[in-house]
């Protein structure tokens, strides 16, 4: 009976040993809505009159690429949807991810309008949260130069128009699919929004649109994701495969490599027996071989028969709180 032999845990995945991963959320649930998933807060209580919600769960997630590669969480998971027409009073529902308060911090997303028409001045996307509430945000709204053209814009923690930077660009495919990426900054207190930033680079292009100067600052660790929409703000479009990261190489890997990942202080445990690899909790097991291919991935498991040839392999599971915990283990 071959025995695989656990060499290390809370490894770093190679090639990218600055890039921290702090999540990688696929919405991979058995709940049909972000609204009644354990794992994220809701304000549903005080939304009895919203027309529409912002986190309908399906199938058929969002892809992205270019001519570098596929974004790495591509058609993985589930697709949220939000429908949202009136009604709604803060309407929002976020998950929390460790707290940052210096440094980097990027969230990636795919994105698209789904054929709906972004008529209305601004509706926010998502953003990362502080407790729940306003932080670095990006945001979609009709153009200004062609209303029948949508824009994006960013903001580092308010939720007043005047406050909203945006882009020049004006888009007018419908049923386009986006990568979006939002940075902020703390040294320079600045939000950033990028739009289909190049795959797999390693440095930063211009971004779409900035705020250094308006009302409010990032005062406080971010702490959270978030979706949100509030009054007659119509928000209807799909996102999927979220990742949350400090660096820029992580923030737009593409499929078939890795970044390293950071451990969040996780107590969760990878075992393995023959051929089987064991988790302590039930989440998304992915298995990398040394140059960065995915070899094997798996939804919703503790277990997983892997049947591979004798070698090292890197192994990464991310449980249904997003925590992430990494080992390299050997066949023999």
């Amino acid at each position: 009976m071959k025995k695989i032999t656990l060499l290390l845990a809370f490894c770093a995945f190679i090639f990218a040993a600055n890039a921290q991963v702090i999540l990688d959320e696929t919405f991979d649930y058995s709940s049909a809505s972000l609204m009644t998933e354990s794992t994220w807060t809701n304000s549903l209580s005080s939304n009895s009159a919203a027309v529409g919600t912002i986190g309908n769960l399906s199938t058929g997630p969002l892809s992205y690429g270019d001519g570098n590669g596929t974004f790495v969480l591509s058609g993985l998971g589930q697709l949220v949807t939000a429908n949202y027409t009136s009604g709604g009073n803060d309407l929002k529902v976020y998950k929390a991810i460790p707290a940052a308060s210096s440094g980097v911090i990027y969230l990636s997303l795919l994105f698209s309008p789904a054929g709906n028409a972004q008529a209305q001045a601004q509706a926010e996307i998502m953003s990362l949260s502080i407790g729940g509430g306003n932080g670095p945000k990006v945001l979609v709204g009709k153009g200004a130069a062609d209303l029948t053209k949508y824009r994006f814009a960013t903001t580092r923690a308010s939720s007043t128009s005047t406050d909203y930077r945006w882009g020049t660009n004006e888009y007018s495919d419908l049923n386009a699919t986006y990568l979006l990426v939002v940075k902020y900054d703390w040294a320079t207190s600045t939000s950033s929004v990028f739009v289909n930033p190049p795959l797999g680079s390693t440095t930063e292009p211009t971004p779409e649109a900035i705020d250094n100067n308006s009302a409010k600052l990032v005062a406080n660790p971010i702490d959270g994701i978030r979706f949100r929409t509030t009054g007659s703000t119509v928000t209807k479009y799909q996102v999927s495969g979220v990742r949350v990261s400090t660096s820029w190489a992580a923030a737009v890997a593409k499929a078939g490599t890795s970044s390293s990942l950071q451990d969040v202080g996780s107590t969760l445990n990878i075992k393995v027996i023959d051929k089987t690899i064991s988790c302590s909790e039930t989440g998304m097991i992915q298995v990398y071989n040394l140059q960065g291919a995915k070899m094997l991935e798996a939804h919703a498991v503790s277990k997983l028969n892997t049947n591979l040839a004798s070698g090292i392999y890197l192994v990464k599971l991310t449980n249904v709180n997003g925590q992430i915990t990494n080992a390299k283990v050997q066949i023999k």
